[in-house]
This record gives C-alpha cells, sequence and structure tokens, in this order.
C-alpha cells in the first residue's frame, strides 16, 4: 500500500509539473467554436423554431453536430466565448471520473475504483484534450460510460441494461464518428 501510495503521488507530481510547462495558448483553428457561436446566437436571434435549420448549418462535413449543440446553451447563457464550450468538457470529465470510478469498485472495490479514477482524471492526454473545445474531448467519457454499460448488463442481463448499451453507444457516435475506434 506504501509503495501504491508513493506510485500515485510520483505520477500526480509528474502530471502537475507537466502542465505547469505546457503554457502555450491554444490556436482555435477549427470551425467548432464558430458554429458553436453561430448557433448560440440563430437560438438567441431567432428561437427554437428554426434551431433545428441552425443545427444543420453547426455541421462540419460529416460529422454531427452534438458537440455544437450541446455547447451552444453555455456560449448564450454563461459566456460568448470558447471557454463556455468548455462547460460541455467539464462536464464530460466528472462523467468520465465516474464511469471509471464504477468501473473499478465492479472489477475490485470502492478503493480501486478511487484510484482508477483518480489516474484517469491525472492522466495529461485527458487534461489536454479537455482544453479544447472539441467533440474529441468527450469520447473518453463516452467510451467509458460505453464500457460501463456493456458489463453492467453482462453482470444483471435485462432489457434496460441492453438499451442503456445502445443509448450510450448512439451518444459516442452521435458525437463524433471515431468513437467506433475506441471501442
Amino acid at each position: 500500500l506504501l509503495i501504491l501510495c508513493f506510485l500515485l503521488l510520483g505520477l500526480s507530481g509528474l502530471n502537475l509539473y507537466w502542465l505547469k510547462l505546457d503554457t502555450r495558448p491554444h490556436a482555435y483553428t477549427d470551425g467548432y467554436p464558430e458554429k458553436t457561436m453561430n448557433l448560440a446566437d440563430g437560438l438567441r436571434d431567432q428561437g427554437i423554431q428554426t434551431w433545428p435549420r441552425h443545427l444543420y448549418w453547426a455541421t462540419i462535413g460529416p460529422r454531427p453536430s452534438l458537440y455544437q449543440a450541446m455547447a451552444s446553451p453555455f456560449v448564450l447563457f454563461v459566456e460568448r466565448s470558447p471557454d463556455g464550450m468548455l462547460i460541455v468538457n467539464t462536464l464530460f470529465m466528472i462523467v468520465l471520473g465516474l464511469a471509471v470510478y464504477q468501473l473499478g469498485a465492479l472489477a475490485a472495490g470502492p478503493l480501486a475504483g478511487f484510484l482508477a479514477a483518480l489516474i484517469v482524471s491525472t492522466y495529461p492526454l485527458t487534461l489536454q484534450l479537455g482544453m479544447h473545445a472539441r467533440p474529441h474531448a468527450l469520447l473518453p467519457a463516452t467510451t467509458a460510460l460505453v464500457i460501463m454499460s456493456m458489463v453492467l448488463a453482462i453482470r444483471r442481463r435485462t432489457w434496460p441494461m441492453a438499451w442503456l448499451v445502445a443509448a450510450c453507444l448512439f451518444l459516442t457516435f452521435s458525437i463524433h464518428a471515431s468513437g467506433i475506434i475506441l471501442l
């Protein structure tokens, strides 16, 4: 247990040091912030009646516009900047921590779940993804939700659990098509 504590402290210290070194400003060169701002403006100016049309124009290539749809209320009501979009990332980081905790707790108990959630929450790649206003930041959380729902479905073997797996898969693929690669 003492070795595990030192390992966690070392990992946390290295991650904090890495975050301290990574102070570059993040450039927003993609269309996600702009499309989300336009979607929020359309919702504010023309109301909910024309929102489906604005949602159609918020798509970027073949990618679905669910991320822009989830971020637009925060941009509209909290802050009209890419930082307002990061609230969605923060919410999904909480979902990621809870899903990983549940997986660890199911596998080896609450302490293992807590340690797994701590490690995934301080993992540099997860933190880096959470700093960008892009749908890729939500994929670790939705993938963890899919895996957690699959484990629960295997354990309980009920129809509601099967529907939960389907809903989590639909959410993952609706956010970004590359979700299938993660699974």
